[in-house]
């Protein structure tokens, strides 16, 4: 008797945060409406915030050097990100 297989649930969000990667995906089959709508997705799941983790702290270039003394120390429990703005 042949099972029916476990549904696979995509999150994006554990994807990226893992730093995962796809390998040998072929989009060549797949339509460009299809791939442009997935872009959109994607993007709008980026511009509420939900693929970054929450436990981020934004510090500017200038701040590159206080960036650094915290890693050192191990004072910051967040992922500090250095923008350039």
């Amino acid at each position: 008797m042949i099972t029916k297989p476990k549904e696979v649930i995509f999150n994006p969000q554990t994807f990226y945060m893992r730093s995962q990667s796809l390998r040998g995906f072929v989009i060549s089959q797949v339509p460009s409406s299809q791939i442009q709508r997935v872009g959109e997705q994607l993007n709008q799941v980026f511009a509420k915030g939900e693929l970054l983790e929450e436990q981020v702290r934004l510090l500017p270039m200038t701040e590159a050097a206080l960036r650094h003394k915290l890693l050192e120390e191990k004072a910051e429990k967040k992922k500090l990100v250095l923008t350039a703005f």
